[in-house]
């Protein structure tokens, strides 16, 4: 019994093509998520950028001045314990915030670095030797 030179390993051939497109929809698929990713590492570089120019570092140095201020406030008898420390609170929380700022805007840096893939990210590859 004798098959016909056309059908043999059509079924093989088939399945391979199948497997093929898988593997072409999977690649485009990866390629899309990795621009979208590039894209919104992008824009969160972009608005972080922009809040911390809102928060300059001035903050930091007013908020050393105004604890200053509760301070001689407090031992020159203008101000007593409890107004004090309640004034030192909320002093302390915007520099915890701006901190936060801070740590939110690196945080955006690295997300922008991983997504494009910078070489300055391996300090070997960038100094020219090989890994």
């Amino acid at each position: 019994f004798d098959l016909p030179l056309w059908s043999r390993k059509q079924g093989a051939v088939a399945a391979q093509q199948g497997v093929r497109a898988v593997v072409l929809s999977q690649q485009i698929q990866a390629s899309h998520l990795a621009s979208a990713q590039q894209r919104l590492a992008t824009n969160r570089v972009g608005d972080a950028d922009r809040l911390q120019d809102l928060s300059a570092p001035q903050l930091l140095d007013d908020a050393a001045a105004a604890l200053g201020q509760i301070e001689a406030g407090y031992e020159g008898g203008e101000l007593d314990l409890a107004t004090a420390l309640l004034l030192r609170q909320q002093v302390v929380q915007g520099e915890s915030a701006v901190l936060a700022l801070t740590g939110q805007v690196i945080s955006a840096r690295l997300d922008l670095l991983l997504a494009t893939e910078d070489p300055a990210l391996i300090p070997a590859l960038t100094a020219g030797s090989k890994p």
